[in-house]
């Protein structure tokens, strides 16, 4: 099946949209929040979410600014994400909330975001995208490529949202999310 496809990539150092270095203003705040107060600001749940959706989110803020969809492409886009560490970062953090038996707090904002798939959740409820939305653990990024389009050809959708959203901690993590839309 023919789609047309454009790419983000984010990683801590740089934001790269279809190969091209996207302009931002560096601070000692980070790329996530930078890139965020240039192209999404005012959306004040963004500082309410883990690092591993703060990525996914802002990356799929700007690929659908500078390519929206229609309204139809709404109603049936698809979100296929996945990485091979699923929450680790999170899942690390809550766990210490709970390890010390004499300060044992669980932290429900912590736990929320010790399930990867709350990203695709962020990103659909942001956009109204009504389409399928998955999260898979998978050993490497090209598994996942391969299993979307997949997907694609059987589920006869319109345009999807495909990426590679891997985060071990503020300073590790990588974003490759792709954009796919039928001719």
């Amino acid at each position: 099946m023919n789609y047309n496809e454009v790419n983000i990539r984010i990683t801590p150092s740089s934001a790269q949209m279809n190969g091209e270095d996207i302009a931002w203003s560096p601070s000692d705040r980070g790329i996530l929040f930078d890139l965020f107060q240039k192209y999404a600001k005012g959306y004040a749940k963004f500082y309410k979410m883990d690092t591993l959706s703060q990525l996914g989110f802002i990356a799929t803020e700007i690929l659908l600014q500078h390519y929206p969809l229609t309204p139809q492409q709404h109603d049936e886009c698809a979100i296929v994400f996945g990485n091979s560490c699923a929450s680790i970062k999170n899942d690390r953090d809550y766990l210490q909330t709970i390890i010390d038996p004499n300060s044992y707090y669980p932290s429900p904002s912590l736990f929320v975001y010790t399930l990867p798939n709350i990203v695709t959740g962020e990103i659909a409820i942001r956009h109204k995208l009504y389409g399928e939305t998955c999260f898979y653990v998978l050993e490497n990024k090209e598994q996942l490529f391969e299993l979307a389009d997949h997907q694609l050809r059987l589920m006869h959708i319109n345009a999807a949202l495909i990426g590679w959203v891997e985060c071990e901690n503020e300073n590790n993590f990588y974003a490759n999310i792709k954009l796919l839309w039928k001719n």
